[in-house]
């Protein structure tokens, strides 16, 4: 399987740190956050990854120059930042027929990839996401089926297609395994999020699944203060 990982963002809520270096170089225990969830892809056996890169993109090339991590990447630069979802549709050819994993370069855990892909395999959906019980302002909405179907935003739930059964209020923990068909659902916008683009699509009756990650680690280093939970709370790989 073959990854792809968001490291084009402007790391706001990370300065001062990222006003020299981009978020995907922020050090965790010496070590940058990209080196981190690159050697977690390697664990489960990933060993073609594509990066995208927009803000101070010649930083993380050259680290990408210096590391032999035993994996071969590429990098897909944006001159204009496109999003989440402007920047996967950028990278359409690099795919083939195989379903690939989406994961961001802030985001540190340690769940088990096979068990996700395993589900992906058998659950007969476009898309699927990782959740969890992490709280936050924006969160999915999962029926009993364990299909997405809505979402709820400072605690207010909108719906997009009808819910089977009781429904799960649960976090999305950054990490999707997605099907090469989703380059053919149209969309005219170049700049978008990727998210959005799944509502979108569950609206037009495409399925959309959601996977539990448990009590696995996870966090976001999307701030100093995670940044420093995570430096001491991290327990590694499993």
């Amino acid at each position: 399987m073959k990854a792809f990982i968001y490291a084009a963002g402007f790391g706001t809520r990370l300065q001062p740190l990222t006003n020299e270096i981009p978020k995907a170089l922020v050090p965790l225990r010496q070590q940058p956050m990209l080196q981190w969830v690159i050697e977690y892809l390697k664990i489960y056996g990933i060993r073609e990854i594509l990066i995208n890169t927009h803000y101070l993109s010649k930083k993380i090339d050259a680290f990408l120059e210096q590391v032999s991590l035993g994996v071969t990447l590429e990098t897909s630069h944006e001159p204009e930042i496109l999003g989440t979802g402007g920047g996967l549709y950028h990278t359409k050819s690099f795919w083939g027929d195989a379903p690939f994993l989406i994961c961001n370069a802030d985001i540190l855990c340690n769940f088990d990839l096979s068990a996700f892909l395993a589900c992906h395999q058998t659950n007969d959906s476009l898309v699927t996401l990782a959740t969890n019980k992490k709280v936050s302002n924006s969160m999915l909405l999962v029926d009993e089926e364990g299909t997405l179907c809505g979402r709820q935003k400072n605690g207010k739930k909108t719906f997009y297609r009808t819910a089977v059964g009781k429904v799960r209020v649960v976090g999305f923990c950054g990490y999707h395994i997605v099907d090469p068909l989703i380059f053919s659902k149209p969309t005219e916008k170049v700049e978008f999020s990727i998210i959005d683009q799944y509502f979108t699509l569950i609206e037009q009756g495409v399925k959309i699944a959601g996977w539990d990650i448990g009590e696995a680690y996870w966090v976001d280093i999307g701030t100093p203060e995670t940044l420093r939970q995570a430096e001491i709370e991290f327990p590694g790989f499993v």
